[in-house]
């Protein structure tokens, strides 16, 4: 554990609202806008210029009583990593009073502390020299800015030799054409403690150049302005963390690092009484203290994720702010496609990630990074410059090691693609990488043969996505013309292509298929017309034979059914009175026989009651072991209970009934029809 602490000198910035710092992020994410495009383009390196242009006239002894734009400077110098960032100053009032070449350590510090305010103003000059400073160390791979500290006024007297009000006015105009040639922004800070500040003239200055402009009377300004600067300058965001009454004992505050991939971390104290006491519990590097009228700065090099221990003593009743800003030193990287040509119309796959730059550049693998922050891939289509850049949300990986979507390009073209990462403290912008997509053309495949049409069946619709298709899935559309013959006409709708047969003979035909974008293919389809007739024969001969062979096979090899079963007879009444025992019939034993009649069953087992119609009472096999009962009598037949008429068929099942009443109506037997006995199977 590892403690620091120090005694905070009296703050003069006045009680700030709580409700500033619960907006702070919104606008950080919306600062990005086409005048600072190519600005914002170039920030992923991290590496920065930074040229502080500031009033030292007399007339800021009204405008900055409180000294903001000193702490404006003290405040960005301090929270920058001087590993990354150099510094400059020009300060002017009629003339350079001051000036501190591009340096990681410079002092500035020491410098604009030592000066009094005096004589006119001269804003030309000033930016002048400014814009010259950092022409002269501009390099390539530095994101350059300058800050404007100003009334913004423009006052020239005895003291300014032969420069004229014209003069700085056009110094100016020159300042900003160079600043937009050389594609980097200039913020302005007007201070306007007296309400003179020239504001339209610092807002053009910003707006022209794509900065920012803040107007303020009040050092309650001084954390939104620094915010709105400095995280545009690194790509991070100043976080709230706790706003706490004091009470004049130790109070201690929770706060969170929520992973371990910044190279430092600042957390800053604001109030408007001395804080008398501090402590800092960590398990990371020492803490470098900083100090201001308007601040206290605590920065930890390369911490760990875990809960940091703030404990501090302020003035009863007063309101302490703490904050927490993050410096990362990753870039936003992203890969288009698989290893496959993307192609319009298909998906075409896009990941991202964060790498850690150096000797040997690394990907970031902290998923806690990751699962803090979402993706966009913005696309800007070159051919279509009128058109809004589109903002495609990306997902995060399963193993949370990047980002990933499949976005399908509508349009061939030329499109400009970066993907944007926004944390809640930090976010980054990729470089832009141009992808071309072709148009590729539409590919047809025409049927080997013929299509066959028959002259009186009418039109025949042909589905002409059969035999066309587009790699890039646009929407086709056809015309046909006939190349010769004159057996059908054509017509095209929607898709398909009408034939209407005309007589019989063969037609070829070319279908042209067109895309979107104006490619084509073309495709020859045959057709073959008969007349009906010809058809008809063939299809009458074909049925003949197919009918003829099967009644030939039906014939030979239909299924037989045998007898099988038993019937078991018992005579409910008989005309002589002779009392008839049960007689049983095996069935399966008559072999091949069709048929059998009832008066063939009586002789088999000696029945000599006269019954004479039971000649024209007939059993047959039938499907699915069923017995088939006949009969042409004027007997009463019943199966179960229903009638048998005379000359119709009907069907028993094991275990029906057939009741038969002769013609004598008196003689009367009862047929039961059984399952074979299981040792006559």
């Amino acid at each position: 554990m590892k403690k620091n602490s120090g005694t905070f000198r009296l703050f003069t910035l006045i009680f700030c609202r709580i409700i500033l710092f619960s907006t702070l992020l919104f606008p950080l994410i919306s600062w990005y806008n086409d005048t600072s495009r190519s600005y914002a383009e170039s920030m992923s390196a991290q590496e920065a210029d930074v040229v502080f242009v500031l009033d030292n006239s007399f007339s800021m002894n009204q405008t900055d009583q409180d000294r903001i734009a000193l702490e404006v400077i003290h405040m960005f110098m301090d929270m920058s990593e001087a590993a990354r960032t150099r510094f400059g100053l020009i300060a002017y009032n009629d003339r350079i009073v001051a000036s501190q070449p591009l340096s990681a350590k410079s002092g500035i510090k020491r410098e604009i502390e030592g000066l009094r305010r005096s004589g006119y103003s001269d804003l030309g000059l000033g930016l002048r020299e400014g814009a010259k400073l950092l022409s002269d160390s501009a390099s390539s791979e530095r994101s350059r800015l300058l800050i404007l500290l100003s009334d913004g006024d423009i006052e020239l007297g005895a003291s300014s030799g032969q420069r004229k009000l014209q003069d700085s006015e056009s110094d100016v105009a020159k300042a900003l054409e160079q600043a937009k040639q050389e594609g980097y922004p200039i913020y302005t800070v007007g201070l306007n403690s007296n309400g003179s500040v020239r504001e339209e003239r610092l807002r053009q200055i910003a707006a022209e150049t794509g900065g920012s402009a803040f107007i303020t009377d009040s050092a309650d300004d001084l954390p939104e302005i620094f915010n709105q600067i400095f995280a545009a300058h690194i790509q991070s965001v100043l976080i709230p963390v706790a706003a706490v009454t004091a009470n004049g004992q130790l109070q201690e505050v929770t706060v969170e690092v929520p992973n371990s991939s910044m190279t430092e971390l600042n957390l800053l104290m604001l109030s408007s009484q001395p804080v008398s006491e501090s402590h800092l519990y960590f398990s990371s590097r020492d803490v470098q203290l900083y100090t201001s009228d308007k601040y206290v700065l605590m920065k930890i090099a390369e911490p760990r994720k875990e809960k940091l221990q703030l404990k501090f003593r302020g003035k009863a009743g007063d309101f302490v702010k703490i904050n927490l800003l993050g410096s990362y030193n990753v870039q936003g990287e992203f890969h288009i496609a698989d290893g496959s040509k993307p192609i319009k119309g298909q998906p075409v796959p896009v990941e991202a990630w964060l790498t850690q730059p150096g000797e040997d550049t690394k990907r970031l693998t902290d998923q806690d990074v990751y699962a803090s922050m979402t993706a966009e891939l913005r696309i800007e289509g070159l051919d279509r410059k009128s058109s809004p850049p589109l903002a495609v949300p990306m997902v995060l990986k399963e193993d949370r090691s990047g980002f990933t979507v499949n976005y399908t390009f509508p349009a061939a073209g030329s499109y400009r693609l970066s993907v944007h990462l926004i944390g809640s403290d930090f976010y980054r912008r990729t470089a832009v990488q141009t992808l071309e997509l072709p148009n590729l053309a539409p590919q047809a495949q025409a049927p080997a043969s013929p299509l066959q049409l028959v002259k009186s069946d009418g039109s025949m619709r042909v589905q002409l996505h059969d035999y066309f298709t587009d790699p890039n899935n646009d929407e086709l559309q056809f015309a046909a013309m006939v190349m010769d013959g004159e057996a059908l006409q054509i017509a095209v709708e929607q898709g398909e292509l009408i034939v209407t047969p005309l007589r019989a003979g063969s037609t070829r035909i070319n279908v042209t298929a067109t895309d979107t974008d104006g490619a084509s293919v073309e495709a020859e389809l045959s057709f073959q017309v008969s007349a009906p007739w010809s058809i008809y024969a063939v299809i009458a001969l074909v049925t003949g034979l197919v009918l003829a062979a099967g009644a030939a096979l039906y014939i030979v090899f239909r299924p037989k059914p045998a007898f099988f079963g038993r019937l078991e007879g018992y005579f409910l009444e008989t005309a002589s009175g002779n009392d008839i025992p049960v007689k049983y019939w095996p069935l399966h034993t008559l072999g091949t026989r069709r048929s059998i009649s009832l008066e063939e069953l009586f002789g088999q087992l000696e029945v000599h009651e006269i019954v004479p119609e039971a000649k024209d009472i007939w059993f047959k096999p039938g499907k699915e072991h069923a017995l088939l009962v006949r009969h042409d009598t004027k007997c009463t037949v019943v199966i179960g209970r229903t009638p048998l008429p005379a000359g119709s068929t009907g069907r028993l099942a094991y275990n029906d009934k057939l009741y038969i009443t002769f013609e004598d109506h008196v003689t009367e037997i009862e047929l039961r029809y059984k399952e074979p006995k299981p040792n006559a199977r």
